[in-house]
């Protein structure tokens, strides 16, 4: 498994499509899949919306995301995020996301 992380507008998507066209891989972007389980659960319209959510609803939805992409139970998976999400005065971090890579790779721990 291997995480790309960088700042909105770094190229991470753009190079990610690229790969794509030469070689077969499974990318999931982090953000779009949190922001498709918020509008299942009827918790925002769109994803320019999920900044809007309180932390603690925020923090329930990475964990379910990260609970979906562990379910995907492939080693050659490619992630696409940000691992950092800026709130009004405030960041939060993906941490249920790193948390996902060490028990991903060390199992146990």
């Amino acid at each position: 498994m291997i995480a790309v992380v960088g700042l909105p507008g770094a190229g991470k998507t753009s190079v990610l499509n690229e790969l794509k066209k030469v070689k077969t891989v499974q990318i999931v972007n982090f953000g779009d899949l949190i922001s498709e389980i918020a509008i299942k659960k009827g918790l925002v319209k769109s994803r320019d919306e999920i900044n809007n959510l309180p932390v603690k609803i925020h923090k329930k939805l990475q964990k379910e995301t990260v609970k979906r992409i562990s379910a995907l139970g492939k080693r050659d998976l490619i992630i696409d995020t940000h691992a950092i999400l800026k709130k009004k005065n405030v960041f939060l971090i993906y941490f249920f996301f790193f948390f996902f890579f060490l028990n991903f790779f060390s199992p146990g721990l």
